[in-house]
């Protein structure tokens, strides 16, 4: 049996949605709209796309694969620096988005460091051509393809 244990996941989700939005999909829609985010800049972790993370699991199906990884995008961000990187994506100012810390929101019981990394994985990653997008890089891809 293979684990594969998985950081933050981020994909995008129309506002409508009938859950809580992740935190990229809640940044952008809030930062569309013109309103201010507060994000903890004192949460760290490493964000990783939802397609990165399908493609990663079929690859860790095959045979032999080692028992436990872990999935974590290959940047170590804030969640203020990831949704400033959200804006900066959006091409709106920087200001709206308010550094805060982490006690003073809804994350306040979520741990200060979730970061995962595996050198096990980058190992199955080079054997299966694959690579695990960065924060930069899965925001641009995102709203490229948002509606």
């Amino acid at each position: 049996a293979t684990v594969l244990r998985v950081s933050l996941v981020y994909g995008w989700e129309p506002a409508d949605c009938a859950k809580w939005l992740n935190f990229f999909a809640a940044c952008a829609h809030r930062l569309r709209a013109g309103e201010q985010v507060e994000a903890p800049h004192d949460q760290w972790t490493t964000p990783v796309l939802v397609e990165d993370v399908a493609a990663v699991t079929a690859a860790v199906l095959e045979p032999g694969a080692p028992g436990l990884l872990h999935l974590g995008g290959p940047d170590r961000v804030s969640r203020a620096e990831w949704a400033t990187a959200i804006a900066d994506g959006l091409g709106v100012p920087r200001t709206r988005v308010t550094p805060v810390p982490r006690a003073a929101g809804r994350y306040a019981s979520r741990p200060a460091h979730t970061c995962l990394t595996s050198t096990l994985l980058d190992e199955v990653l080079r054997r299966h051509g694959l690579r695990v997008r960065g924060v930069a890089e899965g925001v641009r891809t995102l709203l490229e393809a948002a509606p």
